[in-house]
């Protein structure tokens, strides 16, 4: 066999060693969802943060609000999916990493939230919080 052969051979076997190793994992779908979850909470809680008015308050509510609802189809789809990931339960090691970084974040994000309180009153705060909670509910539909 020419050289040439050799090494198309030997291309074709480590691409077919690669896709094997690398293929998705059973929870590639949930990382995703994950992921895309813990960037909504990130911003949510950064913007939070640095909020310094109602309109600011209520401009981070509404964001978060906007990102879930896009999430929450996904995320029920993945609870229909993977029952176990609901609840509780402990996450698989496949998304230890995501999980961990979700429980990071909720301890960042409830003082967070308390900036809500110094601006409760304000309408525009209302109006998000009522929309958030709206969006919120369709989790348990």
């Amino acid at each position: 066999m020419n050289t040439s052969k050799l090494l198309t051979i030997a291309a074709m076997i480590l691409v077919a060693i690669t896709f094997t190793a690398c293929g998705g994992g059973k929870y590639d779908d949930a990382k995703k969802v994950y992921n895309d979850h813990i960037s909504a909470m990130e911003k949510f809680t950064a913007q939070m943060e640095d909020a310094e008015s109602a309109e600011s308050v209520a401009k981070a509510i509404s964001n978060y609000t906007d990102a879930m609802e896009k999430l929450i189809p996904e995320i029920k789809k993945l609870n229909k999916k993977y029952p176990e990931l609901t609840g509780k339960n402990v996450a698989p090691d496949e998304l230890k990493t995501e999980t961990e970084k979700m429980e990071a974040l909720s301890g960042r994000l409830e003082p967070a939230m308390m900036k809500t309180m110094q601006y409760i009153m304000s309408p525009e705060v209302q109006q998000a919080l009522e929309n958030q909670g709206n969006v919120m509910s369709k989790m348990s539909e």
